[in-house]
């Protein structure tokens, strides 16, 4: 060992094309993941909102206020 090896790393390329890679699958999943949250909170407003004011109810779930 001479002590002018240099380090071993990754190379450029093959960083960036990692970059690029991690870009391509995380953009569509957090769509995905945004897609599913508003889906869960349409969900809610129609289970606790929607649904006991159609059963003619006084819109609060059981063992809520009187």
């Amino acid at each position: 060992m001479t002590g002018q090896e240099a380090p071993v790393g990754p190379d450029r390329r093959g960083y960036l094309t990692l970059l690029l890679m991690a870009g391509l699958l995380g953009i569509p999943l957090s769509l995905v993941a945004f897609v599913f949250l508003v889906v869960v909170h349409e969900l809610e407003h129609l289970v606790w909102h929607d649904l006991p004011s159609s059963w003619a109810t006084r819109g609060h779930p059981p063992g809520g206020r009187s």
